[in-house]
């Protein structure tokens, strides 16, 4: 019998339901996610070689190809703003 398991991040709901609002509310306007590749974090949180935060420590070059980015317009901005 197969069973659905629930994602093992389970605070992933409410960081993203932060994000969101933070990102409605004009607080960040910009989200950006990197490949995992180029994730400097992984490098702190994980006891792996990192060859992405290696590369900054040695260069002090941050190179990063992002996967996906989301920005907000004006016209959003404004539209937001005047439902308000």
């Amino acid at each position: 019998m197969l069973m659905n398991k629930l994602p093992a991040e389970k605070r992933l709901p409410i960081h993203l339901s932060v994000l969101r609002e933070a990102f409605l509310s004009g607080e960040i306007d910009n989200v950006l996610s990197t490949v995992n590749e180029a994730n400097l974090v992984d490098g702190l949180a994980t006891p792996t070689a990192n060859k992405a935060l290696r590369h900054f420590l040695q260069t002090r070059i941050l190179d990063m190809t992002l996967e996906w980015q989301i920005a907000a317009n004006e016209r959003e901005k404004r539209e937001e703003e005047r439902v308000k």
